[in-house]
């Protein structure tokens, strides 16, 4: 049975989430029913990035170990501050990639990591440009090509005048 993701569990364990959000060392709280009490802990950290409101609760997940013991339930600081890992800006490709359709394989199989790749081999001819051209525009991705071997394919706003058209 998965977690409730409603708001109701953060309501309820909105205490407890504030004490973990204010500390940078391991709590203890005394209950009688320490496995309901730490269930509904990290059902409550869990719920908290569906809810704007609760958000900033969601990085306890990553920065707390909830367990229970007889008679408590522990939050144990792991020491670390959760750091949202994000794709860099640019990715170089240094193969030699010379077709077009090598470009598009690797735009289709590296764009989820950046936003913009350069391809430092790509001699690419006016039809093989061409055909970049056709793709990158239906697909969301901008042309450029540097006329000095390398080519780069871009999701960021550019000068239109340094982008690659048919002439």
């Amino acid at each position: 049975m998965g977690y409730n993701l409603s708001k109701g569990p953060l309501v309820r364990m909105e205490r407890y989430l504030q004490d973990m959000s204010q500390s940078r060392s391991s709590l203890r709280w005394i209950t009688v029913r320490p496995q309901s009490l730490a269930y509904k802990i990290r059902e409550a950290m869990h719920g908290a990035k569906h809810h704007k409101e609760y958000e900033h609760y969601d990085k306890l997940r990553h920065i707390f170990k909830i367990r229970e013991s007889p008679k408590c339930v522990e939050a144990i600081y792991i020491g670390t501050e959760y750091i949202e890992p994000t794709a860099p800006t640019k990715l170089e490709v240094d193969m030699e990639i010379t077709l077009a359709i090598g470009i598009v394989g690797s735009v289709i199989k590296l764009g989820a990591q950046t936003n913009e790749i350069h391809f430092t081999d790509a001699n690419l001819t006016e039809e093989e440009s061409e055909s970049l051209y056709k793709w990158t525009s239906v697909n969301g991705w901008t042309y450029i090509n540097h006329y000095d071997g390398t080519v780069t394919v871009t999701q960021k706003v550019v000068d239109p005048d340094i982008i690659w058209s048919p002439s």
